[in-house]
């Protein structure tokens, strides 16, 4: 019998998304998860607050599967952190019926769930998202991404996302050049012809 207190829940999803740099060197199935019990202020995904959308079960993750299996190597479920002991029961399933995939987790926690078997993923997320910080992608960041590696331990590379953030700082500070100085595009033209030239020559 339960209680007044006792809640069953069942994981459901919002949508999916094909990304590219949320799991470094991936082509990741991200798995939007709703209900999100976190609710950190200035969350760029507060639409994943309300507990709404389809189930989750073994059938429907597999159905999302099959539509992109030739081209994902990644599943990713953003969120969870509701059931945490069903995430990781849904990356064991992973592990069972579609081998050869990776499966990673974005968790709002401060900490990794115990009830989380780390050995099931190879990708784990950790943190909240705090605004005068930022994201993955900011220097100053509180979150941390964790990969697998072979041995079993775990190691940080959250600095990954940091050089892709440098990248896009710079192409928009050259767009901004480009914008207000015309001349400056002239120059990175005969730069590139040059160095095309030197390279062929």
């Amino acid at each position: 019998m339960f209680s007044k207190y006792s809640q069953i829940v069942m994981l459901r999803y919002i949508n999916t998304d094909i990304v590219f740099q949320e799991f470094p060197d991936e082509v990741t199935l991200a798995i939007n998860i709703s209900g999100c019990p976190c609710r950190c202020p200035g969350c760029h995904s507060q639409f994943l607050w309300a507990d709404r959308g389809e189930e989750l079960t073994d059938e429907s993750l597999s159905a999302l599967i099959r539509e992109t299996e030739a081209t994902i190597t990644c599943v990713g479920f953003m969120g969870g952190d509701a059931d945490p002991a069903e995430v990781d029961r849904l990356a064991e399933y992973i592990r069972c019926h579609h081998a050869g995939l990776k499966v990673g987790w974005y968790t709002g926690r401060t900490a990794i769930s115990p009830l989380i078997d780390q050995q099931r993923f190879d990708y784990i997320k950790v943190g909240p998202y705090l605004r005068h910080l930022g994201a993955l992608d900011s220097p100053r960041t509180n979150q941390r991404m964790y990969r697998r590696s072979p041995d079993g331990s775990f190691e940080d590379i959250t600095s990954r996302f940091w050089k892709a953030h440098e990248d896009k700082e710079l192409i928009k500070s050259s767009l901004c050049l480009i914008r207000f100085n015309p001349a400056f595009l002239d120059f990175l033209l005969k730069t590139h012809y040059l160095c095309t030239r030197f390279q062929s020559s």
